[in-house]
């Protein structure tokens, strides 16, 4: 995800709960609450990227929110491993 494309202040807080997913996803000991939680967040934090603008015009397309968010919600949290390599 090119962090260039949006708003320093979506992308630090898609960034924050990124980072609490990643910690639940690398933990072997994490509940199903905790995995459905940080799933339920980090889906929250894509849809509240907000791209940058430049003169009314949106910059180059990248990588899309609904992208990551078919990655994350079609095959669930185990599969998030992709969008973090």
């Amino acid at each position: 995800m090119q962090r260039s494309l949006y708003t320093e202040i979506s992308y630090a807080a898609f960034d924050q709960v990124r980072t609490a997913a990643t910690e639940v996803l690398n933990d072997d000991n994490a509940t199903q609450e905790e995995v459905d939680a940080a799933t339920t967040a980090l889906l929250r934090a894509i849809q509240g990227l907000e791209k940058k603008t430049t003169g009314g015009l949106q910059p180059e397309e990248g990588g899309k929110t609904g992208d990551y968010q078919q990655v994350i919600y079609g095959k669930g949290v185990n599969e998030m491993k992709t969008i973090f390599q």
